[in-house]
Parts: structure tokens; sequence; C-alpha cells
């Protein structure tokens, strides 16, 4: 995945409302970085609404629906590590992390296989944890 996440695609300790706001904060990211256009952003808080994005271990990963996929300018994932876990779905489950993705259809699978993979390490989620560096999440999640 080298290249897709990026220092200015990072924010760290963002404290947020609810679900729908750390949507927001993931996908203005993408919006800011040139990955993705501003309605974007509302496929991926439709894209909620159709089927939770909760991974498990307190991350979720948001993206636009199908439609949406063909609007992405170039592939890229926002991170956000929220300053305090929000309820994420009807379930109770509770997120901590967001990853955004902007992916054609071609690339979606890959570049979730790809993140969820490095997501499901513990040793990578505790640097995730504790570190105040936006280059260093980009190192945790995009080694290559």
């Amino acid at each position: 995945m080298p290249g897709i996440i990026l220092p200015s695609r990072v924010a760290l300790d963002r404290a947020v409302a609810d679900r729908d706001a750390a949507i927001r904060v993931a996908g203005e990211l993408l919006v800011a970085d040139g990955c993705v256009p501003a309605a974007y952003v509302a496929g991926m808080l439709a894209r909620e609404q159709v089927m939770s994005t909760f991974v498990g271990k307190g991350i979720a990963i948001p993206h636009g629906l199908e439609p949406d996929m063909s609007t992405v300018i170039r592939a890229g994932v926002s991170v956000v590590r929220l300053a305090a876990p929000v309820r994420w779905n009807d379930d109770g489950d509770e997120v901590r992390y967001v990853c955004g993705l902007a992916a054609t259809a071609e690339e979606h699978m890959g570049v979730l296989a790809a993140l969820a993979e490095v997501l499901d390490d513990e040793a990578s989620l505790e640097r995730l944890r504790t570190t105040s560096d936006p280059a260093e999440v980009v190192q945790i999640l995009d080694p290559a």
C-alpha cells in the first residue's frame, strides 16, 4: 500500500460527539488531500446506514457505497484516533480508531485486506495507541 497513507491524512486524539462526526473527520482528511470529492463523505455516511463498518478491536473502516467508488480521484486511507471512544452501532460497539477508505472498486478489497491484516496485529495496535507522531502512524500501517 505504499503512499496510500500520508501524515497529512492522520488526526490523533480528535474529540468528536458521535459516529457521524468521526466519519466526517475521516472523510474530510481524504477530501483535503485530493483523494475524493466532498460528496464522497455523504456516501461514507450513507454506507454506515446500510451496514456497520465496525471490524472489531475498537476499529471501524468507513468507506463509500459502490457508486461512490467511481468518484475516487486516487486511493487513500485516513486515520483518526479519537480522544474518547464513540458508540458505533446498535450493538453498542465502541470505536477509537477510524480508518477512512477511498478506493476504486478494483482497489477496494486489496486495500481493505492489507489494512485489516495490520490492524489485527496487537503490537501494531499498541503502537497506534501510544504514538503522538502522524509519521509513525504511517510507518505502522504502511510499512512498505
